[in-house]
């Protein structure tokens, strides 16, 4: 959160903008007081939260919690499934999909021995892992 500058098309004019946290709880509806947490916390110097106030909401005594989407994720998920509603087709990205958590030899290498074993022997080489290069656009 905070203020920041924004490159406006290829050119040189930066616009300046003003950001916002959207990493709150989604409610749905407002109105419904019973899951809101009414703890009010100061950030002392070392960004730790120190509670203020005592939370009445009674969402301590709560036999089961209930796991809420973010702002930001309740928008993302909105878009999305409006998009599939209208058959609104996706952009291409500019980036690569992330790495996986793991990398197998095999994926990496997709080799067929017995007409590998028949050609001319090259150098050894090992394969360490992938490596991910978003300036180039590559992952080799």
């Amino acid at each position: 959160p905070g203020r920041a500058y924004l490159q406006v098309g290829n050119n040189e004019i930066y616009e300046l903008f003003q950001s916002a946290w959207s990493g709150a709880d989604y409610v749905e509806n407002k109105e419904d007081k019973e899951h809101l947490d009414a703890t009010i916390y100061a950030i002392n110097d070392l960004g730790q939260y120190e509670i203020l106030s005592e939370d009445l909401s009674g969402l301590g005594s709560s036999k089961e919690v209930i796991s809420v989407p973010s702002e930001l994720d309740a928008v993302i998920d909105y878009i999305h499934d409006y998009a599939e509603i209208n058959e609104i087709e996706a952009l291409a990205r500019p980036w690569l999909p992330p790495l996986p958590e793991s990398v197998y030899l095999q994926d990496l290498h997709a080799i067929q021995f017995k007409e590998a074993w028949a050609k001319e022997k090259k150098p050894l080489q090992a394969t360490v892992g992938l490596l991910d290069q978003p300036e180039l656009q590559s992952q080799t």
